[in-house]
């Protein structure tokens, strides 16, 4: 279950958390480690304004100092889908890149 911290921020039960970054990325956390997920804002058409995350530029470890634990293609897979699951309860307008 997703709970709402501040109308950038939400926690899960599942043990993550996603949160806004002071610039354009998301940081994405679990325990005491965390990715920081590149974003800009664009266009979205008929939905105005929105992010596009970039997923596909997930990186490979963790930020410093858990950088020496590697991130798996299926750990990285499940990241990706948490952080959609946590925008979407953000209400932000995204799209995947």
């Amino acid at each position: 279950m997703l709970r709402q911290v501040t109308p950038t921020h939400v926690e899960s039960d599942t043990g993550f958390s996603l949160k806004s970054g002071p610039k354009d990325y998301w940081i994405y956390s679990e325990d005491k480690r965390e990715i920081y997920v590149d974003t800009e804002t664009v266009h979205l058409g008929r939905d105005g304004w929105g992010d596009a995350i970039y997923l596909s530029c997930l990186p490979d470890c963790w930020q410093p100092p858990n950088n020496i634990y590697a991130i798996s293609d299926s750990k990285r897979q499940e990241i990706a889908a948490n952080i959609q699951d946590g925008l979407r309860f953000l209400g932000v307008k995204f799209r995947v890149e």
